[in-house]
């Protein structure tokens, strides 16, 4: 009696116990592109500059409290209105800037310039913002002063700054 062999990729086991490596390298290939193909954006370099620059963006903050600040904005289909308000008597300026940052992704970012028009600071974004969390900073054009919110694109309802 002989006994018949098969080859040994004729075998299941053999297959079953090299699909763990294999999966193993193919999830590293995988992992790999993906770190490749997306910057983070997070690790910066002049952590030491950027340390100063939150030390004056908190002052500014204090300065916007002392002069009791608060701003309500509208945002539809793009246009932005603000309206500002204090708790003392202020000359308001001609211009204010608003930073529109992605919690996430830098590239996302814009800088917007709204101009007084009467009573209201009119702007318009030149691109629809996808959706997402976003922080605004709204500040005058010599830094002085600044204002913060957070919120959830799309969104239709009044979004309100403060220090």
């Amino acid at each position: 009696m002989q006994s018949v062999q098969c080859p040994w990729y004729r075998h299941a086991w053999v297959w079953f116990i090299i699909s763990f490596p294999l999966a193993a390298v193919l999830g590293g290939f995988a992992t790999w592109y993906l770190a490749w193909q997306s910057d983070d954006g997070l690790v910066v370099t002049d952590y030491y500059k950027r340390g100063l620059e939150i030390n004056q963006s908190l002052a500014t903050r204090d300065t916007a409290r002392m002069l009791g600040l608060q701003a309500e904005m509208l945002w539809k289909d793009g246009r932005l209105s603000l309206q500002m308000q204090s708790s003392r008597e202020l000359s308001w300026p001609d211009e204010l800037t608003l930073d529109v940052m992605n919690a996430t992704r830098a590239s996302a970012d814009q800088h917007v310039r709204m101009f007084r028009n009467g009573g209201l600071y009119l702007a318009e974004l030149g691109e629809t913002l996808p959706a997402g969390r976003w922080n605004l900073l709204l500040s005058d054009f010599g830094q002085t002063w600044q204002l913060h919110a957070r919120v959830v694109l799309p969104s239709e309802a009044e979004i309100r700054f403060e220090p």
